[in-house]
């Protein structure tokens, strides 16, 4: 791809560093009376005309508010020509994205007017703002429209809103001219051509409306009945988990909301979302994934991105992890198991609640299964001993199944999700006895017969009645059973025959019974 077009503008790797000059300098062009070359060449406006135009839609605070009554049908004739013309996807090129941005606005733009708030939203405006921040307040605004109605959990309401029932099309926003059914199909299978570069152009905020595109699109798939069902909702599905990775909070909730509707909707239809096997940026999207996982500036990032909407981003993340790039797979199941550290440490504010305890348990059992999974598909000897370094070292996944498994000790009756606990224990069993066989280094491995002792310990003494807890006893006898296989020590134990010992395990310390984790498997 160049990189600059002669008709089309900067590639991505340039305009994304240059829009808002671009934008600033077009505006103050068209407020001088510069002249602008207007003439189309092949059904499309030239760069210079659609890029002032935009120009002045995003200074509506200055300049006033301006719209034609076939916006949305202009620029969807504009995408679908430059689709044509060009064989990259739409945000390669400057143009493209231009014609993106003039759809996220009219879009939310015509959400505004449909539900009689554009007004006020425009006496509200400051002059003196910048062209981001208002465009960025009209997403928001148009967003807080989308989110009530979805709320209502009233389909009707979600179609009034978007204007679908004022016309016999059912197009939405037919005072803008209208988006139809055939448009709503159109755009996703361009934008999921395009879905490379939602990642780095959303994550400079440069994708303004996006999630309420998406939300527009979402709903007019679910009334529209020529669809293509399967191929339209996986692509949808992609979209939004590319778009949640660099989304904003708010934007965040509205996806969350969109992606389970697509699970439920597949699996009422006993399919699954089906994601390329191989695609080209796998590693750019693991580093997005790694970094919202960890990062500094959203520590609150479980109470947004709850355990559903990370068993999405996994499923997703998961299917990029093929042996082409063995190297990042470290990194991404590192950031998985962070998900679940997170969890864990919300307890800082106060014990989880019971169903809270349950989902945990529900998503821990997913992400020990998964990671048996992908330790399966490795096939370098270099790959494996990353792997089993990560999980055990970086992401102690001993010490996080332990924290898991002693929540249970919160409950006065059977744990929720119990049996799928159990199940991801023995998954997790299989797993760590891989990676040892494997090998990895002393250090890793004394720490993590350290973490597996203090869960040990703990259960002990619950069970011998030095911990008191309400759960039935029969829940603390499985746990037992269960962890412990999972030490890289093992401790045989013994009933006391002295009738009257408080102590009623006891552990049988001789160097005998100190077995290897894989020598005992073996």
């Amino acid at each position: 791809m160049k990189k600059d077009h002669a008709r089309w503008g900067p590639n991505i790797s340039h305009y994304v560093n240059t829009y808002e000059t671009r934008i600033h300098r077009a505006y103050e062009d068209y407020t001088g009376g510069k002249e602008i070359t207007s003439i189309a060449h092949e059904g499309l406006a030239p760069l210079p005309l659609l890029e002032t135009a935009l120009a002045i839609s995003e200074n509506m605070h200055k300049g006033g508010f301006q719209h034609g009554e076939n916006s949305i049908p202009v620029i969807m004739t504009a995408i679908r020509r430059y689709t044509e013309l060009q064989e990259h996807g739409i945000f390669s090129y400057y143009y493209g994205f231009l014609c993106i941005r003039h759809l996220m606005r009219m879009v939310c733009i015509g959400t505004l007017m449909q539900n009689s708030v554009l007004e006020d939203f425009l006496d509200n405006l400051d002059p003196r703002d910048s062209p981001i921040r208002v465009t960025t307040e009209l997403a928001d605004r148009a967003l807080d429209v989308m989110h009530h109605a979805l709320i209502t959990r009233d389909g009707m309401e979600i179609v009034r809103t978007l204007g679908m029932l004022s016309n016999e099309n059912l197009n939405a926003f037919p005072m803008l001219g209208g988006l139809s059914f055939k448009d709503a199909e159109f755009l996703v299978t361009t934008l999921w051509n395009g879905r490379r570069s939602i990642i780095t152009v959303g994550d400079r905020g440069l994708l303004p409306g996006l999630g309420v595109l998406l939300f527009v699109l979402c709903e007019m798939l679910t009334h529209n009945p020529n669809q293509r069902m399967f191929e339209c909702w996986s692509e949808m599905q992609e979209l939004m988990v590319r778009y949640y990775m660099v989304a904003s909070g708010s934007e965040r909730s509205i996806l969350r909301q969109l992606t389970r509707f697509i699970d439920q909707t597949l699996l009422h239809a006993g399919r699954d979302v089906q994601y390329p096997r191989y695609q080209e940026d796998a590693r750019e999207v693991i580093q997005t994934y790694s970094d919202m996982m960890f990062s500094p500036d959203d520590p609150d990032l479980a109470q947004i991105m709850l355990l559903d909407m990370a068993y999405v981003l996994f499923q997703f993340v998961h299917s990029l992890c093929t042996p082409r790039v063995e190297d990042s797979i470290p990194m991404a199941v590192c950031a998985g198991l962070e998900r679940i550290w997170l969890e864990c440490d919300r307890e800082r504010h106060g014990f989880m609640p019971a169903n809270r305890r349950g989902f945990t348990r529900q998503f821990t059992h997913f992400m020990f299964f998964r990671l048996r999974l992908i330790r399966e598909g490795l096939r370098t000897k270099t790959g494996r001993m990353a792997f089993g370094e990560a999980i055990v070292g970086e992401s102690n996944i001993i010490s996080l199944a332990g924290r898991v498994l002693l929540m249970m000790t919160m409950d006065d009756r059977e744990p929720d999700f119990w049996d799928t606990m159990v199940q991801g224990l023995e998954d997790l069993y299989e797993l760590i006895a891989a990676v040892f066989s494997a090998g990895i280094p002393n250090n890793i491995s004394g720490a993590t017969a350290s973490e597996w002792n203090k869960v040990w310990h703990h259960l002990l003494d619950i069970y011998n009645g030095n911990a008191p807890v309400k759960v039935p006893m029969l829940y603390i006898e499985k746990a037992i059973e269960m962890w412990q296989p999972l030490g890289p020590i093992r401790q045989d134990t013994e009933l006391c025959a002295y009738p009257r010992c408080s102590v009623v395990f006891i552990e049988n310390k001789s160097q005998d019974s100190r077995t290897n984790l894989v020598n005992a498997q073996m």
